[in-house]
C-alpha cells in the first residue's frame, strides 16, 4: 500500500498536483467552470 503524508502546508508543487486533479474532477463531474488559474492560490508559509 503507497505510504502519504499529512500536512497543513503542502509544497507548491504538491498543491498543484491537488488543485490539477481535483479541478480534472470537478470538469468530468460538473463541466468546465469559468476559473482562471491564479498564482495567488497557492498559499504562502506564514
Amino acid at each position: 500500500m503507497p505510504e502519504f503524508e499529512l500536512t497543513a502546508s503542502p509544497s507548491p508543487e504538491d498543491f498543484a498536483i491537488i488543485q490539477d486533479a481535483l479541478s480534472a474532477f470537478n470538469t468530468e463531474d460538473v463541466d468546465a467552470s469559468e476559473r482562471k488559474p491564479s498564482s495567488s492560490a497557492i498559499p504562502t508559509a506564514r
